[in-house]
C-alpha cells in the first residue's frame, strides 16, 4: 500500500484513494490505469490481531502474584463453573485464599535447631550404619540413581566412610568440622530419605522405610548453614541443591510444589554455581555434562510446574554437549531433554507477559506436541524393556500431555460464551488428550499384582507417583468444570 495520499487523477477531482496496491478500488471500478506520484512506496503495517482471537495468559498475574497460568488457583479464578462447584463444596467466596489457609495449617511445624546442636540431632539417624549403607547402596544400584545422577559413587562412598566408617567397622564421627561436612551430611540425609521412600509402591505393604520426612528438615538446616559460605565447595553445594530440588519436585508429601519463592532462589544459586564452575562450556567429563543437563531439566521443570517462569538458561549461553557415555543415566538425560526442545516455542509465547498470542499461533505450537503424543503411545512405553528409558518416556508423556491440556483449557475458556462451536471443538480436543492419561490411574491400584504395578514397570516409584497425582489433579479441573456446566 503506497504512502501517497491520493492517486494523481483523483487529487484533481477530489476523490479519495483507498490506497490498495497495485491498483486502487476506484481505478478498478473506472477501468483506468492507476498511477502514483509518491516515490517512497511502502506497505502499511499489518492490521492488529482482533482481541477476541488473542489470549492473555497473565491477565490474573497481578492478583495472583506467583501463581502461573497453569496453577489451580488461576483456573479457579478464570473458570466460573469450577468456582461454582467448589463454592458449593466449600461454601466460601474466597476459595483460593481458603485453600491456601488450609494448606498452611496442614504443614508440619518445623523447630529450629542451633548450629552447635544440629549434628547431635542428626547422629541418632545415622547411628545404624548397616541401614545407612544398605540405603546408599540401594540408591546407587537401582534405577533411581540414573534419574538423578548428580554424584560419582566412588567419591561419595569415600566421604561416607569418613563419617560412619566402612561397612565392616562402623565408627560414627562425633562432630562436624565445617561447611563441607554440613554439605555432605545434608546430602546424605536427602539420599537416605529418597532411597527409603522409593520402597513405597502405591499402597502395597512396605517393610523398609526407616527415614521419615523429618530428616529433610535437618538437611534443609544443613543447607542454611552453608548457603552463604560455599566458595571452596561449589561442586558439592551444586549437587546438594540438585538433590534437594529432586526431592521437592518428586515428593508431594511436603506440598513444596505449591511454593515457588524458596525453590526459585535455590535454583538461581545453582545456576550461578554451575556457570562459575564452567559447566556451560564444552567438556569431555561425562559427570560434569550430567550435572549441567540436570540443571537444564530443572530449568524446564520451573516452567512446566505452573507456566509462570520462562527458561532462564538461554540456548546460546552454553555449548555443553549432551552426555555420550553408554549407560542408563545418559539415556534418561537425553530422553528428558526432548521435552525442552519440543515445548520451547510454546513456552516463549506463554511466558512473555507483553505478548498476547493468537489462538492460531498457539494451535501451530500445539501441533508438534499433539503429534508427539500420538507417536508416543502409552501401551508402547510400557512394553519397553529398559526401565530407565521407560520412566523417562513416561514422564515425557505426562509433561507434554499436561502442557497441551492446560493450553487447550485456556482456549476453551476463551471461546466459552463467545463461540459455542469452537468451544465444543476445543472441548473435543481436551477429551482426546484426557483419555490416554486417565489410564495411568491404574498405577494407583494396590488391590492386587497386575500389569500396572509401579515397581515391576519402573523400579523405584519415587518419580512416578507424584507426577501422576499432579497431572491428574490438573485434568480433573475440567471434570469439575463440566459438572458445573451440567447444573
Amino acid at each position: 500500500v503506497p504512502t501517497s495520499s491520493q492517486v494523481d487523477l483523483f487529487s484533481n477531482i477530489r476523490f479519495e484513494c483507498d490506497k490498495i496496491k497495485p491498483t486502487c478500488g476506484t481505478c478498478t471500478k473506472a477501468n483506468i490505469k492507476c498511477e502514483y506520484t509518491g516515490l517512497d512506496l511502502v506497505e502499511s503495517p499489518p492490521q492488529q490481531q482482533k482481541s477476541e482471537d488473542q489470549i492473555d495468559f497473565h491477565r490474573y498475574g497481578k492478583i495472583l502474584l506467583k501463581d502461573g497460568p497453569f496453577s489451580f488457583f488461576t483456573i479457579v479464578s478464570l473458570d466460573p463453573f469450577v468456582k461454582c462447584v467448589l463454592h458449593v463444596v466449600k461454601d466460601n467466596k474466597r476459595l483460593p485464599m481458603k485453600i491456601r489457609d488450609e494448606l498452611d495449617r496442614g504443614k508440619r511445624k518445623k523447630s529450629f535447631i542451633p548450629s552447635n546442636e544440629l549434628f547431635e540431632s542428626i547422629k541418632p539417624l545415622i547411628s545404624n550404619t548397616f541401614v545407612v549403607w544398605s540405603l546408599v547402596d540401594h540408591f546407587f544400584e537401582s534405577e533411581l540413581f540414573n534419574t538423578c545422577s548428580f554424584f560419582q559413587r566412588d567419591d561419595f562412598n569415600k566421604n561416607l566412610i569418613n563419617f560412619i566408617g566402612p561397612k565392616s567397622y562402623p565408627a560414627v564421627r562425633s562432630r562436624i568440622d565445617g561447611p563441607y561436612d554440613f554439605i555432605f551430611i545434608g546430602t546424605l540425609l536427602v539420599i537416605l530419605r529418597i532411597s527409603s521412600w522409593s520402597f513405597y509402591n502405591a499402597g502395597y505393604e512396605t517393610e523398609f522405610m526407616p527415614f521419615t520426612v523429618e530428616s529433610i528438615d535437618l538437611a534443609k538446616q544443613c543447607y542454611e548453614e552453608v548457603r552463604y559460605s560455599y566458595h571452596h565447595y561449589r561442586t558439592q553445594l551444586l549437587q546438594f541443591i540438585l538433590i534437594l530440588d529432586f526431592y521437592r519436585t518428586n515428593c508431594a508429601e511436603d506440598l513444596d510444589y505449591v511454593e515457588g519463592f524458596e525453590n526459585s532462589a535455590n535454583y538461581i544459586l545453582a545456576q550461578r554455581l554451575a556457570i562459575n564452575l564452567g559447566l556451560n562450556f564444552e567438556t569431555n567429563d561425562e559427570h560434569l555434562k550430567r550435572l549441567w543437563y540436570h540443571l537444564v531439566e530443572l530449568d524446564t521443570n520451573q516452567f512446566l510446574k505452573d507456566g509462570n517462569c520462562s527458561f532462564l538458561i538461554d540456548d546460546k549461553s552454553y555449548s555443553t554437549p549432551l552426555p555420550q557415555e553408554p549407560n542408563d543415566a545418559t539415556i534418561y538425560i537425553r530422553e528428558r531433554f526432548k521435552v525442552r526442545e519440543l515445548i520451547k516455542p510454546l513456552a516463549m509465547m506463554i511466558t512473555d507477559v507483553g505478548l498476547k498470542p493468537s489462538i492460531k499461533e498457539l494451535n501451530l505450537g500445539l501441533e508438534k506436541l499433539e503429534q508427539y503424543l500420538i507417536d508416543l503411545d502409552l501401551n508402547f512405553i510400557l512394553t519397553l524393556p529398559n526401565k530407565v528409558e521407560k520412566c523417562a518416556k513416561f514422564l515425557n508423556f505426562l509433561d507434554i500431555s499436561s502442557l497441551v491440556y492446560m493450553v487447550l483449557y485456556h482456549i476453551f475458556l476463551h471461546y466459552t460464551g463467545i463461540d459455542t462451536q469452537k468451544a465444543f471443538e476445543t472441548l473435543a480436543r481436551l477429551l482426546s488428550i484426557s483419555n490416554p492419561v486417565l489410564h495411568v490411574t491404574h498405577f494407583l491400584d494396590s488391590t492386587k499384582d497386575h500389569f500396572y504395578n509401579l515397581q515391576q514397570q519402573f523400579g523405584p516409584s519415587f518419580l512416578i507417583i507424584p507426577k501422576i497425582l499432579i497431572t491428574l489433579h490438573k485434568f480433573l479441573q475440567l471434570q469439575i468444570s463440566l459438572i458445573g456446566r451440567t447444573n
